[in-house]
């Protein structure tokens, strides 16, 4: 009798396991081993006791395992903090990063800990459960009806001559109390929604059998076999759909999120780290607006994934989440080095072997998902949750590093020093001193020019000496401009901004101008020719104080194209490339006078518009210092000056735009007929060598000259002359100060103001000219300084002798 109500118990209890342990086999009946395994709740309650007796050791081994995370983690922030310590460098505007090391550590460090974390959750579940585990199997060997069961098998296979598998009725059979239970709908324990749905499949004809969809159970969509029933309808095979809303709505949710903060929030932020010293404005400007393009790119991508339902959800599930693996992948490891944004345009067609073969990866990372959810729905789901929360907790832990490390959140002055453009169009009636920088006027453009247009300085440049042999003395803007105007030499050997305003602070160019009576009006950019307005305080007299203005929706357009340019794959980059000089047109100061930005259409608009007038505050005599864009891509100028809608032809035409706002400005000097006693110099910062180097990837092999016109004050009717004589840019300032009045011997006093003028420059006088060009290896972060020694001779490269190469340690374009 008490073995019966034994039996009776032990198969009551089945009758509850069985229906969950069917649920997450995905098949139809009673496990034996469900069955076996509910035999050890028995009486004493052998399963609960089990897992009460160790559950306070199970809390205390969790808990050590979350504080072993937290000093790991706690560990790794320090770190990075340490090596983070170290001061950047910067260039133009470039959309590569380094910030995946970080992303790299960290991921690799949060996979283990969720991978030990799983192992021993497994092995203390395993621990747990042995002892009922063992007692199944004792009950499975020792049962009499599964010794029956077994002899039945035993004689089938000895009739038939084959293995007969036992039927779902003969395992439930075997345990006395337990009903046979083939259908979800009729299983104890299943939901009413459960039943609801399985009776609905059972109308249209489908299969009651269940499977295992998503880690849920889900009707069978095919006919069940020999029932005769029609296939489901393309609705109900895309659309069917068993999961909970709030399942789905987590899921779209987290993939969503990710999308949102990899491509827009930490793209735009980790770019904008990288490259604060070259953006015109801060980033707490513009990250108000950042973080709510954020958020609107995650609550569209979430609606638009949760409306969808069943196999469609999967699949564009899976394309999305393609898409954000694929998308991580080429942004941190597969890019090449197309060099930093200079407004160079870049050679597509020299990348087209690796666009295909780029191409060809992106799609195969495409697929993954698709495939995944073919061979695996179980593992699909899991990679749906985990890999998003792996990069959003990545790159967040890259970006507090950076944030922490950068001072990138560090709140701006209210007020901001900057360079006016005070005194633009005007002149003075005493003497007017006015040094044109068209930016990267090379000689070889200037004989282009000549050999289209021959007769294009005809009447135009009247007392003006061209000198062909003339060298700049860095291959940059940046420090280029600062060069030309203190004589002070940069090796790259400290950061950007200390030494601008030690070259400034320490210069005596600008100060001796001012003794003499000169007015200085110094017009250049932001990261060009300084960084803070203060270097050139008491120097430049369109110094001026005001708030800076930042035009944040233009901004942000253009900071998430950037971002896209890192990110999309190779073939599609060409759509988003942009140039550095356009962040600038979105910032700007509300002063008594507005920002000075290079912009050669605008300047030339408003020198028609406003003509140059003569200012009685500029009594003393005018020192004007303008650099313009000149031949530096990109050409966005017609021939008359005017904006082009998008880019012009050829370096060409941009050359005879840029000299043709000259001769504008030239012809007003004429009319107001100060023309003949004005010195002009008409240069450019640098040259470049041949249209082969795309970018400065490569030790310098060629000639560079940059191209210069000059003249002196009361020269205005002999035509345009020729000069081969050996000049640079330290023969400028002597140039402009003897032109002001300065004594020879007041300027031999300094190094950076003894050189000889134009007119004085011959091989005797100039010996050796030194030149700096900057050089970077495509692909590695390592950058040079390479110093140059040329002799007068410098049409033969043979004449130029690599004297030194300087490592850069801190980089500026």
């Amino acid at each position: 009798m008490r073995s019966g109500e034994r039996r009776q118990q032990l198969g009551g209890a089945a009758t509850s396991s069985a229906a969950t342990s069917s649920a997450v086999a995905g098949g139809a009946g009673v496990r034996d081993d469900v069955v076996a395994g509910s035999v050890a709740a028995r009486g004493t309650g052998a399963r609960s006791s089990a897992f009460g007796g160790h559950g306070t050791n199970l809390r205390c081994r969790r808990q050590k395992l979350l504080t072993r995370r937290r000093l790991l983690f706690t560990g790794w922030i320090a770190l990075v903090a340490f090596c983070g310590s170290l001061q950047p460098a910067y260039a133009y505007i470039d959309p590569a990063t380094t910030s995946y090391i970080i992303q790299i550590v960290s991921g690799l460090i949060i996979t283990l800990s969720v991978a030990c974390g799983v192992f021993f959750r497994r092995l203390q579940m395993f621990l747990v459960t042995s002892r009922a585990r063992l007692a199944a199997l004792w009950v499975r060997l020792t049962s009499k009806k599964h010794r029956q069961l077994r002899q039945l098998r035993r004689s089938r296979r000895s009739e038939e001559g084959r293995p007969a598998a036992a039927t779902p009725r003969e395992r439930a059979a075997a345990t006395p109390g337990v009903a046979t239970q083939e259908r979800i709908g009729a299983t104890p324990g299943t939901s009413a929604r459960e039943r609801a749905i399985a009776a609905a499949w059972e109308r249209v004809g489908m299969s009651p059998v269940t499977r295992q969809v998503s880690g849920r159970t889900a009707p069978n969509t095919g006919p069940h076999k020999g029932a005769g029933t029609p296939p489901p309808s393309k609705r109900e095979f895309l659309f069917a759909e068993t999961r909970r809303f709030r399942t789905r709505l987590g899921m779209a949710a987290l993939l969503a999120a990710a999308i949102a903060f990899s491509f827009i929030f930490f793209g735009i932020c980790d770019l904008f780290i990288t490259n604060r010293s070259t953006l015109p404005y801060y980033l707490t400007d513009v990250l108000g607006i950042v973080v709510l393009e954020s958020l609107i790119v995650f609550a569209v991508l979430t609606l638009v994934l949760v409306i969808c339902r069943g196999r469609f959800f999967d699949y564009l599930l899976s394309f999305f989440f393609g898409l954000l693996v694929m998308l991580y992948i080429q942004g941190n490891w597969m890019n090449i080095d197309l060099g930093q944004l200079t407004g160079n345009a870049i050679p597509w067609e020299w990348y087209l072997n690796y666009a295909l073969l780029n191409s060809a990866i992106c799609v195969l990372i495409m697929l993954i998902p698709f495939v995944l959810r073919f061979l695996s729905a179980r593992i699909w789901q899991a990679a749906m949750v985990f890999v998003p929360a792996l990069l959003i907790v990545m790159q967040l832990v890259s970006l507090l590093t950076s944030f922490s490390t950068s001072g990138a959140l560090n709140t701006p002055s209210p007020q901001e020093t900057y360079l006016s453009d005070k005194g633009l169009y005007e002149v003075s009636v005493k003497h007017n001193i006015i040094v044109f920088i068209l930016d990267r006027l090379d000689d070889r453009y200037i004989e282009q020019v000549l050999l289209e247009t021959p007769d294009f300085f005809a009447g135009q440049l009247d007392g003006f000496t061209r000198y062909t042999n003339n060298l700049s003395t860095h291959s940059r803007t940046y420090p280029a401009i600062i060069n030309i105007l203190t004589g002070a030499n940069y090796h790259f050997e400290r950061p950007s901004a200390s030494f601008a305003h030690d070259a400034y602070q320490q210069g005596r160019f600008l100060p001796t101008l001012h003794q003499q009576g000169y007015t200085n009006y110094v017009y250049t950019e932001r990261n060009s020719g300084y960084f803070d307005g203060n270097e050139l305080a008491g120097r430049a007299d369109n110094v001026e104080t005001g708030r800076l203005v930042v035009d944040a929706p233009a901004a942000l357009r253009k900071l998430t194209i950037l971002s896209f340019y890192r990110y999309v794959p190779h073939v599609m980059k060409p759509s988003f490339w942009l140039s550095t000089d356009t962040f600038y047109d979105d910032a700007s100061y509300r002063g008594e006078h507005a920002l000075y930005q290079i912009d050669d259409a605008a300047f030339m608009a408003n020198l028609k518009q406003q003509q140059l007038k003569i200012s009685d505050d500029l009594a003393g005599g005018a020192f004007h210092f303008i650099h313009l864009q000149g031949s530096h891509p990109p050409f966005t100028l017609y021939e008359d000056g005017t904006r082009a809608r998008g880019q012009s032809s050829s370096v060409t035409i941009q050359t005879r735009a840029a000299l043709r706002i000259v001769f504008e400005y030239l012809e007003q000097l004429k009319q107001l007929g100060l023309y003949e006693d004005a010195s002009v110099v008409i240069t450019g910062d640098h040259g470049y060598p041949s249209e082969g180097y795309t970018s400065d990837w490569h030790s310098l092999e060629e000639t560079v000259f940059t191209g210069l016109f000059y003249k002196p004050s009361g020269s205005s009717v002999a035509p345009l002359a020729v000069s081969d004589a050996p000049t640079n840019c330290d023969s400028l300032r002597s140039t402009v100060l003897d032109q002001a009045g300065v004594d020879k011997t007041v300027r031999a006093t300094d190094a950076t103001l003894a050189a000889p003028t134009y007119s004085e420059c011959t091989p005797a006088t100039v010996p050796t000219r030194d030149f700096y060009f900057r050089v970077g290896e495509a692909g590695l972060i390592d950058y040079s300084l390479e110093q140059f020694a040329v002799s007068p001779e410098a049409r033969n490269f043979a004449n130029w002798k690599l004297v030194k190469v300087w490592p850069i340690q801190y980089w500026q374009y």
